[in-house]
């Protein structure tokens, strides 16, 4: 369900299950497996464009996830893919931008803890960067230089998944997509808004 007020609903395919576990204690959370996903139709607000765009989502997995997990994406086929947020059996994020070219950036560090995490993936045009932000602070960051000409919009839906196999059950909620790239300040707000109650903020 979208709480935006833009309309953006998606359709369950399989049967993904609503859960009352959420990182604040508030609210719902998706649990999905490889075979349940959610289907949001394309908005031109999803992609990227010509322009900046922030994607953000918390997320629960297996300690250790049981392959390499697709958690949000626009497009599957590598021609025309938009972008793509995972996370690895190490417990490190990636995120994956355009398709040719491609840009993708992943975390040095991984998170094997069975806890709730707030992932951000910030793609930044006019500094022609991305950066991926865990728990409210910047892991790493990459150049998007390559991509500056590219018109990043295909036309595909917006998934909910975890596309491989050997996924096991993990938990999506608080999903945000922002038209421009937001700010380390407006990542750790957003983060501490909604973290866990019996998380310390160590900045």
């Amino acid at each position: 369900v979208d709480s935006s007020g833009y309309g953006d609903n998606g359709t369950f395919i399989g049967s993904p299950v609503w859960s009352t576990n959420t990182p604040s204690g508030k609210g719902c959370a998706l649990d999905l497996t490889n075979t349940n996903y959610v289907s949001v139709p394309d908005r031109d607000w999803l992609s990227p464009g010509l322009g900046s765009i922030t994607y953000a989502l918390w997320v629960k997995y297996p300690n250790p996830p049981g392959a390499a997990t697709t958690l949000m994406r626009k497009g599957t086929n590598t021609a025309n893919r938009e972008f793509n947020m995972s996370v690895g059996t190490t417990g490190r994020f990636s995120c994956l931008i355009n398709s040719a070219p491609t840009v993708t950036i992943t975390t040095t560090q991984g998170w094997l803890d069975g806890n709730w995490h707030h992932f951000v993936c910030v793609l930044d045009r006019p500094n022609s960067v991305i950066n991926i932000y865990v728990d409210g602070t910047l892991q790493t960051s990459g150049s998007a230089s390559t991509l500056s000409a590219a018109n990043i919009s295909y036309g595909h839906a917006l998934t909910f998944s975890l596309s491989a196999a050997g996924a096991l059950s993990s938990s999506l909620t608080n999903i945000h997509i922002y038209a421009t790239s937001l700010t380390a300040q407006a990542v750790h707000t957003l983060y501490a808004q909604e973290k866990p109650m019996f998380v310390a903020d160590s900045r």
